[in-house]
């Protein structure tokens, strides 16, 4: 009995002795579920802007700062409530929800400003490669949107549908709050920020113009405005509130469906209804966005190898946690037997 525990913690030990990458990332997502309340992004968000600020100086480019105003003074709003709501009137749900969202609106203004200057990296397009593969795979771009577009009523209807996800990921964040899923929240906003950072560098050594640009469609998008001013140097000031999401590939818009969804397993209704409205999402996305279809697969490949290494740790901290709150029960239940074992003795 003795030499087969002995067996079994010997395998334990060389199981996780040797630290596999799956396992660190699950160490390093758990560490920032149950370290403060956003810190780490928070120290994040300043590295960000630093790169962010030594590059823009270094590219003769700038912010236009009255447009800073409004991120700054939100998240300043948003961190005072934060500490009214933790110190003054405790208020869990209200305090995380708060934080919660200054970090996000804080990381989001500094990873734009970082997408942009990827793309001033200006390595040469990627775009004739993607193409190649949708076509062996039998999608011609050119057709589908021409199929979209004749219909007036379904372009609209894919455009809303679309432009949905930042309304998606704040109810998301708020029916997370409202069940107290905190640990889940963290999760998301982690997940969010390693999926959106992982797209961005990619995009700025693999960057591609999109479908509009290289097949010659003409279109209102601003983003093809603003990709291409990047790329021959002609923009010198990004202004905050017009920011663009000039990410292609790989397509982040099919990542953060994948999310929103992934967010909500478990929740039922809820879930079946972010199910069918993200597969939507990503009908949508090669016409409204100017997606090729391999910039979907590379963003399908970004987030499942994002989820595989970082695995489920709202419920490894669930684990972690009963597994605490039983011990001392256990503890004390083994020292009550105890005493009347001894009592029984005497």
């Amino acid at each position: 009995m003795v030499m087969s525990q002995s067996i079994k913690i010997q395998k334990t030990k060389h199981r996780f002795g040797g630290k596999t990458i799956k396992f660190i990332a699950q160490e390093f997502l758990q560490g920032h579920l149950n370290r403060g309340q956003f810190n780490r992004i928070w120290a994040l968000v300043a590295l960000l802007a630093f790169v962010d600020v030594t590059w823009l100086g270094r590219n003769g480019m700038s912010i236009s700062w009255p447009t800073t105003v409004l991120p700054l003074v939100t998240t300043a709003a948003l961190l005072a409530l934060g500490l009214i709501y933790t110190h003054i009137r405790p208020d869990e749900r209200i305090a995380f929800l708060v934080n919660a969202t200054a970090a996000l609106i804080a990381y989001t203004v500094v990873a734009a400003v970082f997408s942009y200057l990827m793309v001033t990296l200006r390595h040469p397009l990627f775009d004739k490669y993607l193409v190649t593969i949708d076509r062996d795979l039998g999608f011609d771009w050119p057709t589908m949107y021409g199929v979209v577009k004749n219909h007036p009523l379904l372009h609209s209807t894919l455009k809303i549908i679309y432009g949905s996800l930042a309304v998606q990921m704040f109810v998301v964040l708020i029916l997370l709050n409202y069940r107290r899923q905190f640990a889940r929240m963290r999760e998301f906003l982690w997940l969010f920020v390693v999926t959106s950072l992982t797209c961005i560098v990619i995009s700025g050594f693999l960057p591609t113009a999109g479908a509009f640009i290289y097949f010659n469609v003409p279109t209102h998008e601003p983003y093809v405005d603003i990709f291409m001013a990047l790329r021959d140097g002609s923009m010198k000031i990004i202004e905050l509130n017009h920011v663009q999401g000039v990410v292609q590939f790989p397509s982040f818009h099919l990542a953060m469906a994948v999310l929103l969804v992934y967010a909500m397993r478990g929740r039922g209704l809820w879930f079946s209804a972010l199910f069918l409205l993200n597969t939507l999402v990503v009908l949508a996305t090669p016409a409204i966005g100017g997606h090729h279809l391999a910039d979907l697969i590379g963003g399908a490949i970004i987030t499942v190898i994002v989820l595989a290494l970082m695995g489920d740790p709202v419920e490894i901290a669930s684990a972690v946690k009963s597994a605490n709150a039983k011990k001392p029960k256990a503890l004390k239940a083994s020292a009550r037997s105890s005493r009347s074992l001894g009592r029984v003795h005497k």
